[in-house]
C-alpha cells in the first residue's frame, strides 16, 4: 500500500517504483514459527526466485537494503515475520483496549519514507496475530490505497494520543480506485487483516498505547 498525505486539503501523493501490498488475511495466515524453506517462501512473496537468492540473508541496516518483500531484522534481509511469526522477547507489541476488552497484536514497524511506502507489498499472507504499524514525524492528514497489495486489510488511523480517528474494513486488493484517508491529522496508521477490526471488536472508542513507540525516530 503506497501512503499519501494531505496538507491543507491538499492530496499530495507519494509513489515508490514497487508498489506495495497492504492488505492481509487471517484465515489462509502462515502460521509458521521457523524460517520456510524458499520454495515455500516464493508461494508467499511476490518476488524472483533470483532477487529472493541474491537478497535473502544478506546483511543489512535497513529495510532499503533488501530485496522487496523482503525486510532487514536482526541485521538480515528476512522474510517479514507477519508471515512468519517469528517473534522475540524484543519483537513491538501494540496494546490496546476497547471498554472493558484488552487486546495485543504484534507489529513490523514502518518508521521511515522507504518503509512506509512499501509497506506491505508484494506479500500473499500475513499472520493472524501480526499488523504494521506506520509512524510518521508529525501528525498530517493521511490517505493510502491498494495498488499491488495482495491481501484484503483493515486499516485504522490513530492520532498521537492513541484515539482512533476512523477506520476502514476489508480494503480490497489491488485496487487502486478508493482511497483510504483519515478525517483528521493523525501520527499512526495500523493495517491488519482484514477482518481484525470485528474480531478485536475496534471502534471509535478503542484507545491504543502508543507510548512505547516514541522511542522510534521517524523519519
Amino acid at each position: 500500500m503506497i501512503f499519501t498525505m494531505t496538507r491543507n486539503s491538499t492530496l499530495s501523493i507519494i509513489i515508490t517504483s514497487s508498489i506495495i501490498g497492504t492488505s492481509l488475511f487471517a484465515a489462509t495466515a502462515c502460521t509458521k514459527r521457523t524460517e520456510p524453506s524458499t520454495q515455500d517462501a516464493l508461494q508467499l512473496l511476490v518476488i524472483s526466485q533470483i532477487d529472493f537468492n541474491r537478497s535473502h540473508q544478506l546483511a543489512c541496516a535497513k529495510d532499503a537494503d533488501c530485496s522487496l518483500p523482503l525486510v532487514c531484522t536482526s541485521g538480515l534481509c528476512q522474510i517479514p515475520p507477519s508471515i512468519t511469526n517469528k517473534v522475540d522477547d524484543a519483537t513491538p507489541k501494540l496494546a490496546f483496549s476497547t471498554g472493558d476488552d484488552a487486546h495485543s497484536v504484534y507489529v513490523e514497524i514502518a518508521s521511515d519514507d522507504y518503509s512506509r511506502q512499501r509497506g506491505m507489498m508484494n506479500r500473499k499472507s500475513c499472520h493472524p496475530d501480526w499488523g504494521m504499524l506506520f509512524i510518521f514525524p508529525n501528525e498530517l492528514r493521511r490517505s493510502f490505497w491498494m495498488s499491488h497489495t495482495y491481501l484484503p486489510l483493515d486499516i485504522v488511523f490513530i492520532d498521537k494520543d492513541g484515539t482512533v480517528s476512523n477506520f476502514y474494513k476489508n480494503a480490497k486488493p489491488l485496487d487502486e480506485r478508493p482511497r483510504y484517508t483519515s478525517n483528521k491529522r493523525v501520527r499512526y496508521v495500523l493495517e491488519l487483516p482484514a477482518g481484525s477490526i470485528e474480531r478485536f471488536g475496534i471502534d471509535n472508542s478503542t484507545s491504543f498505547d502508543t507510548t512505547q513507540f516514541n522511542q522510534y525516530k521517524a523519519e
